[in-house]
C-alpha cells in the first residue's frame, strides 16, 4: 500500500492491491472548494493506468478528519474484501456503482 498526502491539504491518495483477487485499485480523497466537501472514489487500474469514467465507490465526508478516517478505512476494505463485497462492508458508503 502507498498512501501519499498532498503538500497543500488539498488531498491523498492510495494506489493499493487487492489481497484476494490481486487487483490493483486507487483510492482518491480530495477537496471540492467550490461545494466545500471532501469527496472519496475508488478506480480501478486498467492496462494504461485508472479507470476514471466509472468510480467504484463514492461518498462526500465535510471535515478533514472524517475523510481521512473514511480514506483509512475504505483502505482495509478494498486490500481485504473481494470486489464484489464492498457494499456490504462495515463503511459508510453513500454510493456505490
Amino acid at each position: 500500500m502507498k498512501r501519499a498526502y498532498t503538500n497543500n491539504g488539498l488531498g491523498m491518495s492510495t494506489k493499493i492491491k487487492n489481497k484476494t483477487t490481486g487487483k490493483s485499485y486507487l483510492i482518491s480523497t480530495a477537496t471540492d472548494e467550490w461545494q466545500k466537501v471532501w469527496q472519496l472514489a475508488v478506480f480501478r487500474y486498467k492496462l494504461v493506468g485508472v479507470d476514471a469514467s466509472k468510480p467504484l465507490l463514492f461518498d462526500r465526508s465535510f471535515s478533514f478528519d472524517e475523510a481521512e478516517k473514511l480514506h483509512i478505512t475504505t483502505e482495509k476494505v478494498v486490500a481485504e474484501d473481494p470486489e464484489a463485497d464492498w457494499a456490504q462492508s462495515n463503511i459508510p458508503i453513500l454510493g456505490t456503482k
